[in-house]
C-alpha cells in the first residue's frame, strides 16, 4: 500500500484503540488535540486523522517543510545514501520549528486552553519528545502510532531514554498508548514489550497493541472506529434518579468526604484513567489525603513505604511486591503520582495465600494462622451482611453449601482486612483525614463489603462510592433502565474495541 494512504489508515485504526481508552471530550475539556504527522505526512492526510479522532475538538496541524523551495532543493527526495541522513535532518528540524510556532500561538492567543491530547504519527515522535522536554506541553494523553523502532533493542534509542524528558512532575503522568500497523507473532511481542518498559520509565503509563490492517481499505477501518461510540459517562444518583454531572462539580464534592471508593473492573482501562483523574482532584496539596489499594497486601507494606520513600528502586520494590499482572498500565500511575506528592500508600489487601486457605477450610482456618501471618488478617470479622451473601451467591451461582460459604468467608476476610487497613492507618497518622480508597466494584457497590466493615470500625466518617459499570457503548444507556447503586455510577466501555485487534498483552 503507497506511503500516504497506508498512514491515513492506520491512523484510522488509532482513532478506534484511542477512543476505546480515552474519555469523550468534556466542556470543561476546551484544549485543543495537536496531531504530529512528521516532515512527510501532507496536512490534509493529518488533517483527516484529527477529523476522525477527535470530530468535536479543535485540533492544532503544523504544516509539513515544502519538498522544495524557491532556489533551493535542500528537501529535495534523493536517493543518495550519504546525503539523505542530513537531508532528513533539516526536514525534522524544520518541521520541529512549524510545531513550536503552532503551539506558541495557540498559548498565546488561548492562553487558558490547554493542550492535553497529543498524536504522533511515525517519526513526529521527536518532535513530541522535543516539546515536552521544552516544556511547551504538558499532555495528560499521547498517542504513539507507529513509532520508528523496529528491534526490541531501538526502543530506548528511538524513543528517547528517560534522562531524555521531563521529570514526572513535569509531565503530571500522562498515558502513553502505543499503536503498531504489524503483526509478526513473538517477534512483535518481544517488540510490545520493550517499548512499553521504555515509555513506563518517563514517568507515565504504558500501553502498546499491535494489529495487522495490511490491506484494508481507510472507509472500512473509519467505520470500525467510529461505531460504536465509546468513552464514558458520568451520574450522581440523587433519590430515584440518576442525573449527569460535570467532573469539575463531581469532584468538588468528593473532597469533601472522609473516604471515597473507587470501584472498578480490573480490565477496565478507561475506569482506571479516571481513577487517576480522581486522584488529582482529591489532592489538595494540604497534606491530608492517603490512597488505599486492594491491590497490595498487607506484608508487602514495608517494601511499598521503602520506594515511596525513594529508599529503594522500582526495580526492587516489584520484586518483592507481588503486583498484579497489569500493574504498570492499570495502577502504576497512581502509585508514581503519590510518590511525586507525598501521599502515603496503604497496602491494604490480605495475603492472597491466606485468603485462599480461608477459601478452601472456612473462617476457622485463621485460628491454624502462624503469629506472623495472623497480623495479617483482619481481627474482627464485620463485612458480612445479608443483602452481601445474597449479592455474593447470586454471582457465584455455580457453588452452593460449604464451597460457597467459604468462598464467601474468603471475600468477607478481604474486605474486613481492607477496611482494618484504613482504620488503624487513620488513627495512627491523625493528620491524614481523608482516603482515597481503590478497589473491586464488589467489594463496594451497594455499600456492601468493604464499605460496610469500614462503616462498622467508623460510624462517623462520611463514605462515598463511586462505581464503574462496563458496558458496550456507555452512550446509550438509559439512566432510566439502571439499577441504581451507589453515589456515583460511571458507565465506560467495556475494554475490547470495535475493529478486530491483537494485543500482545
Amino acid at each position: 500500500m503507497p506511503l500516504l494512504p497506508r498512514v491515513a489508515a492506520l491512523a484510522a485504526l488509532c482513532a478506534a484503540f484511542c477512543a476505546a481508552f480515552a474519555s469523550p471530550v468534556r466542556a470543561d475539556d476546551v484544549g485543543p488535540v495537536l496531531v504530529l504527522g512528521g516532515p512527510d505526512l501532507a496536512s490534509d492526510a493529518v488533517r483527516r486523522v484529527g477529523a476522525v479522532l477527535f470530530p468535536d475538538t479543535p485540533v492544532l496541524i503544523p504544516e509539513p517543510p515544502a519538498r522544495e523551495t524557491p532556489g533551493r532543493r535542500a528537501f529535495r527526495r534523493v536517493t543518495d545514501e550519504a546525503t539523505a541522513p542530513a537531508l532528513r535532518i533539516d526536514r525534522l528540524g524544520a518541521y520541529g520549528l512549524a510545531a513550536r510556532a503552532v503551539v506558541r500561538a495557540h498559548r498565546r492567543d488561548r492562553p487558558g486552553a490547554r493542550i492535553r491530547r497529543v498524536v504522533a504519527l511515525h517519526d513526529a515522535v521527536v518532535t513530541l519528545r522535543t516539546l515536552m522536554r521544552e516544556g511547551l506541553i504538558r499532555p495528560r494523553e499521547v498517542v504513539l502510532f507507529d513509532p520508528p523502532v523496529h528491534e526490541p533493542a531501538d526502543a530506548d534509542a528511538r524513543l528517547g531514554k528517560p534522562a531524555d524528558w521531563p521529570t514526572p512532575e513535569r509531565l503530571d503522568l500522562p498515558r502513553f498508548t502505543v499503536f503498531f500497523s504489524r503483526d509478526d507473532g513473538d517477534r512483535m511481542t518481544a517488540l510490545c514489550d520493550a517499548v512499553e518498559t521504555a515509555l513506563a520509565g518517563w514517568g507515565g503509563s504504558a500501553r502498546v497493541f499491535a494489529a495487522d490492517f495490511r490491506g484494508a481499505s481507510l472507509d472500512a477501518i473509519a467505520r470500525a472506529a467510529s461505531e460504536p461510540l465509546r468513552g464514558m459517562r458520568v451520574f450522581a444518583v440523587r433519590d430515584d434518579r440518576l442525573e449527569p454531572v460535570a467532573r469539575d462539580r463531581l469532584f468538588e464534592q468528593l473532597r469533601g468526604r472522609d473516604v471515597v471508593f473507587a470501584g472498578e473492573q480490573h480490565d477496565n482501562l478507561v475506569f482506571q484513567g479516571f481513577e487517576l483523574e480522581l486522584l488529582r482532584a482529591l489532592d489538595t496539596g494540604k497534606g491530608d489525603l492517603v490512597l488505599s489499594l486492594e491491590m497490595f497486601e498487607r506484608d508487602v507494606q514495608p517494601k511499598l513505604d521503602a520506594y515511596l520513600a525513594g529508599e529503594i528502586d522500582e526495580a526492587a520494590f516489584l520484586k518483592a511486591s507481588r503486583p498484579w499482572g497489569n500493574y504498570r498500565r492499570s495502577y502504576r500511575p497512581l502509585v508514581e503520582y503519590a510518590k511525586a506528592h507525598g501521599i502515603p500508600v496503604i497496602a491494604a489487601n490480605v495475603p492472597r495465600r491466606l485468603a485462599r486457605e480461608v477459601a478452601t477450610d472456612g473462617i476457622e482456618t485463621v485460628g491454624l494462622f502462624s503469629e506472623e501471618d495472623v497480623g495479617y488478617a483482619a481481627e474482627e470479622n464485620l463485612a458480612a451482611s445479608p443483602g452481601y451473601r445474597k449479592r455474593f451467591a447470586k454471582v457465584m451461582k455455580n457453588l452452593s453449601g460449604e464451597r460457597l460459604d467459604h468462598m464467601y468467608e474468603a471475600q468477607c476476610l478481604k474486605d474486613d482486612t481492607m477496611a482494618e487497613s484504613i482504620h488503624r492507618f487513620l488513627e495512627a497518622h491523625p493528620e491524614r483525614k481523608r482516603v482515597y480508597h481503590v478497589n473491586g466494584s464488589f467489594h463496594s457497590a451497594f455499600h456492601y463489603g468493604t464499605v460496610h466493615a469500614l462503616a462498622a470500625r467508623r460510624g462517623d466518617a462520611s463514605i462515598a462510592v463511586v462505581t464503574c459499570v462496563s458496558v458496550d457503548n456507555p452512550a446509550t444507556v438509559d439512566p432510566l433502565l439502571v439499577d441504581r447503586q451507589d453515589e456515583v455510577m460511571v458507565f465506560a466501555a467495556r475494554p475490547a474495541p470495535a475493529p478486530p485487534r491483537k494485543s500482545p498483552h
